[in-house]
């Protein structure tokens, strides 16, 4: 799966997971649109240096690599957001994007399109079938 489908993808469970938030319009919302920019600025400065890309993407490497700022990264603070290369439509219940709350539950963009909602024992149920972890928490 390329980079730039998942980003897209990115941006239906952001906006998802804004809904899930609570985020009310007096409110400021997580700037979903920095967080895709900085997805695809890093692919392209791994194919630019000749490296191949990593099968996974957290908000920390983001931050790391520089293609995020960390006061964009402070928005999601508490929220695990990593994304899944290795995911495709072949393999329709991969992951390949997740955020997951504090409480351990999460929205998830699949391989196959779908975009749920997803309590902490199917998603923990979900990684441990495809052999994708979690990965770390946001902001921590």
């Amino acid at each position: 799966m390329t980079l730039a489908s998942i980003a897209a993808g990115a941006l239906v469970v952001m906006g998802i997971l804004l809904f899930t938030m609570g985020v009310s319009p007096l409110k400021r919302a997580p700037d979903g649109a920095a967080l895709v920019r900085a997805l695809s600025h890093h692919a392209t400065d791994l194919r630019d240096r000749g490296q191949s890309a990593t099968s996974i993407v957290t908000l920390e490497t983001l931050v790391r690599s520089g293609h995020l700022k960390p006061a964009e990264a402070s928005e999601w603070k508490g929220v695990r957001i990593t994304f899944y290369r290795d995911a495709n439509e072949t393999r329709p219940q991969s992951i390949v994007a997740v955020a997951v709350m504090p409480d351990g539950s999460g929205t998830a963009l699949l391989g196959d399109g779908s975009v749920q909602q997803l309590t902490r024992a199917r998603l923990e149920m979900l990684h441990q079938q495809k052999d994708q972890p979690l990965g770390p928490t946001s902001g921590d």
